[in-house]
C-alpha cells in the first residue's frame, strides 16, 4: 500500500471501497446506457415498418427477441392493438412504469456514495486530529509545531481523498440523470407515434 495510504488510518478502507463501487458503477451504465440508446434507434425504426405493413405478429416477435426497454412497452402496446386507444395509451404508461426503473439502475448507489466519501473523509480527519492532540498531551504538551503540523497533514487526507471521489462520482451521476432522462422522454415521443400508427392501420 501507498505510505499516503497508510497515514490515513483505517478510514481509507471503506474510501477504497467507495472508490471501486464508484468507478464499477460508472462504467458498468456507460456501457449499458450506451447500448440502449443504440440499439433503440434501429429497434423502433424496424418495428414501426413492419407494423405499417400490417403484420403484427412480426412485430410481437421483434419485441421477444430484443432485452431494452423499449422492446417491452412496445410489446405491451401492440398487444393491445384491436382495444380502445386509451387502452393502449394505458398498456405502455404501465409498463413504461417498470422499465424506467431498469434505466436508473445503480444511480441511487452513486448518489449515496457522492454523499456519503466526504463524511468518511472528515469522519478520518477529526479522529486523526483527535489522535494527534492526545499524543501531545501525553507527551506534556511540549512539541514542535512540525511535529503538530505532520500531525494535521496526515488526518486531512482522508478529507482530500472523500472529496476527490465525491466531485466525480456527482458529476457522474448527474451525466447519467441527464443521459436517461433523454432516453425517457424519447421512449415517450416513440410510444406515442406507434400508437398513430396502430390507430392508422385499424
Amino acid at each position: 500500500m501507498p505510505k499516503w495510504f497508510i497515514e490515513g488510518g483505517v478510514v481509507m478502507y471503506p474510501l477504497l471501497l467507495c472508490s471501486i463501487a464508484s468507478v464499477a458503477i460508472i462504467l458498468e451504465r456507460f456501457w449499458t446506457l450506451g447500448r440502449i440508446k443504440k440499439e433503440t434507434n434501429f429497434f423502433v425504426k424496424k418495428v414501426k415498418k413492419v407494423v405499417m405493413q400490417g403484420e403484427i405478429d412480426r412485430a410481437l416477435s421483434i419485441c421477444k427477441e430484443s432485452s431494452i426497454p423499449i422492446s417491452f412497452i412496445f410489446k405491451a402496446g401492440i398487444l393491445k392493438h384491436n382495444l380502445s386507444r386509451e387502452e393502449i395509451e394505458k398498456a405502455i404508461e404501465d409498463e413504461g412504469g417498470h422499465q424506467i426503473p431498469r434505466l436508473e439502475k445503480f444511480l441511487p448507489g452513486l448518489a449515496i456514495i457522492s454523499n456519503i466519501a466526504p463524511l468518511i473523509g472528515f469522519l478520518g480527519t477529526v479522529t486523526g486530529l483527535y489522535h494527534a492532540f492526545k499524543a501531545i498531551v501525553a507527551v506534556g504538551g511540549i512539541t514542535s509545531t512540525v511535529v503538530v503540523a505532520e500531525g494535521i497533514a496526515e488526518a486531512l487526507i482522508t478529507t482530500v481523498i472523500g472529496l476527490a471521489i465525491a466531485i466525480p462520482t456527482l458529476v457522474f451521476h448527474g451525466y447519467f440523470v441527464s443521459f436517461v432522462n433523454s432516453l425517457i422522454l424519447n421512449m415517450e415521443k416513440e410510444s406515442r407515434e406507434l400508437i398513430e400508427v396502430i390507430e392508422e392501420k385499424k
